[in-house]
């Protein structure tokens, strides 16, 4: 996957469909501030305003000594935490079209920026991230590991064309799962779809969810059953990235995940 740190060329039509989400976004927090997680409406409102600006979003990135670097697109999840465990926020550099400003379905620029950036505000929660890509990392991959990893770190097309594949091993591993699998799936969905149990109701932190107004409104409006994370229910916990999820998964609090993980090791 070839990466180019922090100098994309945003076009004006990009720059301004941002800008759009950036201006939405922040009516729909200020509608709706006790579904979001207080780390990441601290976060939001550090790093945008309108109109967007790359270089600002950048040094304020530098601040908390994390930087960014454009992909071309979809990287596999342990790839992607091993960015994060060295302080680098991967961005997908293609922005959705205007005319789906709400709801993109694959992640693109304004799901990276504006659905992960915000949360690395939080001291507590980038420790999370740090532990996570550790555990990640001192776990065994076998060779359908490696393989599921290669055929996920491709583009949006190129990922199209190898579905059948993907699916092939997805369906594989899903009856024998690899404990590489099991734990590369939890924290991705932690990162991705994350929601916290909160004064009876719940709080999103997850980029999937956070960066998407009309995901969080099926949260506000109940639209979405949810249920507690139990990696060993018989209905496995699952999300999909190209659309609506049929279900979103609560803990009581974000470390609850690492202990769930580590639990999965034993």
């Amino acid at each position: 996957m070839n990466t180019t740190l922090n100098t994309h060329s945003i076009s004006v039509k990009d720059k301004q469909t941002i800008t759009n989400f950036i201006k939405f976004q922040t009516n729909h927090i200020n509608d709706n501030n006790k579904w979001y997680h207080d780390s990441y409406i601290t976060g939001f409102n550090i790093l945008f305003n309108a109109p967007f600006s790359l270089t600002d979003f950048s040094n304020k990135l530098k601040t908390i000594n994390w930087e960014f670097k454009f992909v071309d697109g979809y990287l596999s999840s342990f790839e992607y935490f091993k960015c994060l465990g060295n302080q680098v926020l991967p961005i997908i550099n293609k922005v959705r079209d205007n005319d789906h400003l709400l709801y993109a379905d694959f992640p693109d620029m304004i799901h990276d920026m504006i659905g992960h950036a915000p949360m690395l505000f939080s001291n507590k929660y980038t420790n999370f991230l740090n532990k996570i890509y550790i555990l990640i990392d001192s776990i065994e991959r076998t060779d359908i590991d490696i393989e599921y990893m290669y055929l996920q770190g491709v583009t949006k097309e190129d990922r199209e064309k190898n579905m059948d594949a993907i699916n092939k091993i997805d369906k594989f591993l899903q009856k024998e799962p690899t404990l590489f699998y099991e734990i590369n799936t939890m924290a991705l969905w932690t990162v991705e779809f994350g929601i916290l149990e909160h004064n009876s109701s719940y709080q999103a932190y997850g980029a999937a969810v956070v960066g998407s107004p009309l995901e969080m409104n099926n949260l506000i409006l109940n639209h979405i059953p949810i249920k507690k994370l139990n990696p060993n229910a018989k209905d496995k916990f699952s999300f999909n990235f190209s659309t609506f999820q049929e279900a979103l998964y609560s803990t009581q609090k974000i470390e609850d995940v690492l202990d769930l993980m580590e639990s999965m090791k034993k």
